[in-house]
């Protein structure tokens, strides 16, 4: 039921009260809520985050486990004394893992959860290619090039340019949603050293940065390509043959 708790120090009323308290024999279980970038999964090895906050919910127990197809997830969860709870879990398989929150013994809404889990980034398997990565004329420079991320597992990609008129916007779009090839463009105004830095969640990719240097005349770009070595460019079918349709 309800309660009116008065605090007393030398007779005198403390700050703040009385003290209006609702006692039940359990939690709401249905007014807990679940929030946190978590929901939306991740990869094996990342940490992720949750917050469960039952501040509406009245006085419970808070359960939190997370199974993948053969092996459990493990979960920390810290109290932060004011209702809300963190939840950290660290999924050890690339499956989608079944997350189950209760309260008091009940399931919170949206539990049982369903994380979709992937491998782990691997900037290593990320391909750039295309002429926007190759030195040219800057009158007749096409600035396109491919980046393509299948087999490099979850991760985000980056883009960035640095150039003479230090920043440059970088256009990138995909066919479709799941579409693991992603068309990159920008556009140089003069000639210089241009910078292009590709990252696969935080981590350079192979043959990033990449530097491009674009030309006024062909005597110059043929000066300066007799000159260079070691420089690295992917000798790939995909590379030789440039997709004409985009």
């Amino acid at each position: 039921g309800a309660y009116v708790l008065y605090v007393y120090w030398s007779e005198q009323l403390v700050p703040k009260c009385p003290y209006k308290i609702t006692a039940s024999n359990k939690g709401a279980s249905g007014k807990v809520k679940v929030t946190g970038q978590g929901l939306k999964g991740g990869y094996v090895g990342q940490e992720l985050h949750l917050d469960v906050d039952t501040t509406e919910a009245g006085f419970g127990e808070i359960k939190v486990s997370c199974h993948g197809e053969l092996r459990e997830a493990r979960c920390d969860v810290f109290d932060q004394r004011n209702g809300i709870y963190k939840v950290h879990m660290y999924p050890r398989e690339a499956c989608r893992h079944r997350l189950e929150i209760t309260y008091d013994h009940e399931h919170v809404p949206g539990s049982p959860f369903k994380i979709p889990v992937g491998e782990p980034p691997d900037p290593r398997k990320v391909r750039v290619y295309g002429p926007g990565v190759q030195d040219g004329l800057i009158q007749t420079f096409e600035s396109k090039f491919l980046v393509e991320t299948s087999g490099a597992g979850a991760g985000q990609l980056a883009v960035r340019i640095r150039g003479p008129r230090s920043a440059f916007k970088v256009n990138i779009q995909r066919e479709e949603e799941n579409d693991r090839t992603v068309l990159c463009s920008y556009s140089p105004e003069e000639p210089g050293k241009y910078v292009i830095n590709v990252k696969w969640s935080g981590r350079h990719v192979r043959g990033s940065p990449f530097n491009v240097q674009l030309f006024e005349s062909q005597a110059e770009l043929d000066n300066y390509l007799g000159n260079k070595k070691g420089f690295f460019v992917e000798k790939t079918k995909a590379n030789m043959q440039w997709r004409a349709e985009i």
